[in-house]
């Protein structure tokens, strides 16, 4: 056991022995506002472990367990400085991923928390609200945060179902988002009570290949930049995310084959360090939707896959979302989800991809959370991106599908479990095309 896995694994375990005896023997919550806030500061504790067991066409098994420790650090300074609408936020992990047996093979990462063997820092921005009209934020930020996000899809551990694979593909080392945010600018304007446009420029290159411990602040003209747009609509959103957040919830995004360097790029996540609320207004839950329809562009020069293409292309897509709340009573609600997304396929692996799924949330007496999800994805390979594939002599079917079902239940306000179930069509694994089935838990921990 290397040091990232004796280090988030001690802490995960010093965190169950002392939060799950006060949850469970004494059937009450434990209370960030109580414990880890004060006026001015809020603090989030997570501690994640996945372990999945995962099988391929070729009857080969492979067990591979994960873990990830975050510190995350909210500051209003309105509240501490009377500057008014002022806000300071930074989080900080530490992960690790091991295959506990045949680690010569390369099956599919199936984890949204897989970083690498990492201690880094994550976050770390301002962010100054504007009246009531929108907000401006500068610094090392995830995109993902704001930008293509589907409050549902959260609750899934596969990567396909968060960013779309073919924004998340995009660039030249992938978007900045988990694990690798970059420096950027956003700004957010509320046109009225229920429209937003927001828009961000960001860092080309988040990170360093080389140095995955290592962020790389800064914007540079040969590394250009990423400009990304959005305008939705939503309502109800305030009352949704009391229902839908529970320890352990991430934003995800899944992997592919880099035949350049034959790693694996992470479609890189947003981690939202959420805490069980108090069962809210299902009629106003009802009331949930969200659709928004966003553009991205990168400044630099992309190299095409075709041969035959003259000079450098640029690189550029789009994505459509919505979500609804389709029916609701006393202690149940149904939501479904979509999503559809584009990229340009000179320069891009993913021409096009969707997704759907439906995710059933149910209330317990004690008031906690239990829901199951279930949903698929589809990513279809660009031609030029295929045919340079074939060249190499490696295998690649014309799309991957991807479907997942998971059933997550929470013990108390800081302890939860999901059970998983994942099938993969077609995974690209460099030189073969095989189907994987993977089972899967995850245990987490939230202050």
């Amino acid at each position: 056991m290397n040091r990232f896995e004796s280090v988030s694994s001690t802490l995960f375990v010093l965190l169950l022995a002392v939060l799950i005896p006060f949850g469970v023997a004494e059937g009450t919550s434990i209370s960030s506002n109580k414990l880890l806030s004060s006026e001015s500061f809020i603090f989030d504790v997570n501690a994640i472990q996945d372990i999945f067991e995962k099988y391929n066409d070729r009857n080969i098994s492979d067990l591979q367990s994960l873990g990830l420790f975050a510190l995350g650090f909210t500051v209003d300074l309105n509240k501490l400085i009377s500057w008014d609408g002022l806000c300071f936020h930074m989080n900080g992990i530490t992960a690790y991923s091991r295959h506990l047996y045949n680690q010569e093979i390369e099956l599919a990462e199936l984890s949204n928390i897989q970083s690498g063997n990492t201690i880094k820092l994550q976050e770390l921005w301002l962010k100054q609200n504007i009246l009531e009209k929108g907000s401006l934020l500068l610094g090392v930020y995830d995109l993902n945060s704001e930008f293509d996000v589907n409050l549902l899809t959260g609750t899934f551990l596969n990567g396909s179902f968060g960013m779309g694979p073919d924004f998340s593909q995009s660039g030249k080392n992938g978007v900045p988002t988990f694990p690798d945010p970059a420096l950027a600018f956003r700004i957010k304007i509320n046109l009225c009570d229920n429209i937003y446009l927001q828009t961000a420029i960001s860092d080309g290159v988040p990170g360093k290949t080389e140095y995955p411990s290592v962020h790389d602040i800064g914007i540079s003209e040969d590394e250009g930049a990423l400009l990304c747009t959005e305008i939705g609509y939503r309502t109800g959103v305030e009352r949704m995310r009391s229902v839908h957040i529970r320890p352990g919830r991430f934003r995800q995004h899944g992997i592919i084959h880099d035949s350049k360097s034959r790693r694996h790029h992470h479609w890189r996540q947003k981690s939202q360090y959420l805490k069980k609320k108090s069962m809210p207004d299902n009629l106003i839950c009802r009331q949930y939707e969200k659709a928004a329809l966003g553009i991205w562009y990168y400044s630099a020069d992309f190299e095409p896959y075709n041969n035959n293409v003259v000079g450098d292309v640029k690189s550029w897509g789009g994505y459509i979302l919505g979500e609804k709340v389709l029916w609701g009573r006393s202690s149940q609600l149904l939501g479904g989800f979509a999503r559809f997304g584009w990229a340009n396929p000179r320069v891009n692996p993913i021409a096009v991809s969707w997704s759907c799924g439906i995710v059933l949330y149910s209330f317990s007496d004690q008031g906690n959370l239990h829901d199951l999800g279930l949903a698929i994805e589809t990513s279809c390979f660009s031609k030029d991106y295929r045919q340079k594939m074939i060249e190499t002599d490696q295998q690649i079917d014309r799309q991957q599908n991807v479907i997942e079902f998971y059933w997550g239940f929470q013990i108390n306000d800081t302890f939860m479990l999901q059970p998983d179930l994942q099938y993969i069509v077609n995974l690209h694994e460099g030189w073969s095309t095989e189907n994987n089935l993977a089972l899967g838990l995850r245990c987490a921990v939230s202050l």
